[in-house]
Order: C-alpha cells, then structure tokens, then sequence
C-alpha cells in the first residue's frame, strides 16, 4: 500500500485489499477483524511491543503514530470500506448488523487492540541495512550508488535533510 494524500484513492486501496483477502462472515470477530485490520495495512502501520506504540510509514520513514491517531484514522476507514463491500454481498440482516457495529469506537478500539500481534515491528529492524542512507528524494544504496524509491520494506526511520546529486561537485 502506497502512502495516499487522496481520501478516495486510499478507500478503493483498501476496498480492493479487503476484497482480496476472500472475506468471509466468520471473519467478523476480534481475532478476525484484527487480523484482517493487520493485512491491509501492514504496509504502513505496525505495532512495535517494546515501545508499546504504533508505527506509521509516512511515504520515506515509519515514524511513531503519537496516540494512535493513524492507527485509529485507519480503523475508521477500514469499518467504512468493510460495511461498503459487505453491502455489495448482500448478506444476512445478522450479519450486517455485526458489520455496521464496527462504526462504534470501542469496536475499532478492539480491532486496533487485536492487530498488535499480528505484524510486530521490532526495534533491531529499523534502520537495520547500513548500506541504505535514506534522502530527501529516495533512498541511497551505498553499495551500489544507486538512488532507489523510498520503500517502506526498507524499514528506515530516519532521513538526511538533503537531496542526493550524483552530479554534485565538491569543491
């Protein structure tokens, strides 16, 4: 999942993750909410146990999501996309019914809760690879010298404050 500043453009992202996760209604508990929440945003949001907090890849490093706002930002988005695909399925009146409740905070909560485990961040692998130099405008293999596009598989959480110029003259 890319890094959207596109409301729309983030809902069919995660519209279309839901629908290739093969959702099915035995999903629609906390373990299986929370597992569902975890694959469709694994790519920018992963909880990290020892510092007890979520981490959001911002598009060129993952960053600490300060009280949750991303983590709870998402989980709105992922109930809305959920219900909508749902409705598309046409399915029970019981089982809209445990859909539509994902709208209450105190379930996205337990969703949010229940992903923690899913797809830990651990602090080693931040900035694990010293052959990366994360910049402005990508991310510099130091073995190759080449400049690649930021990625979060990349796991950097720092970046240097410059663009890198391979044409660049020190004089």
């Amino acid at each position: 999942m890319k890094v959207y500043y596109n409301l729309t453009e983030l809902n069919e992202e995660v519209k279309a993750s839901i629908r290739n996760i093969g959702f099915s209604s035995d999903m629609l508990n906390d373990k299986g909410l929370g597992r569902m929440f975890s694959e469709v945003f694994k790519k920018v949001l992963r909880y990290n146990p020892k510092s007890k907090s979520w981490y959001c890849y911002n598009g060129m490093v993952w960053k600490e999501d300060l009280e949750e706002l991303s983590a709870k930002y998402f989980a709105k988005i992922f109930s809305d996309e959920l219900l909508a695909y749902c409705e598309e399925l046409s399915l029970d009146a019981k089982t809209m019914a445990k859909v539509q409740g994902l709208s209450s905070m105190s379930k996205r909560n337990t969703i949010i809760n229940d992903a923690r485990c899913e797809c830990p961040l651990e602090m080693d692998e931040l900035d694990a690879d010293i052959n990366l130099l994360n910049c402005k405008n990508g991310t510099l293999n130091l073995k190759t010298f080449e400049l690649q596009p930021h990625n979060a598989d990349d796991l950097l959480s720092k970046i240097t404050n410059v663009k890198y110029d391979p044409h660049a003259k020190c004089e």
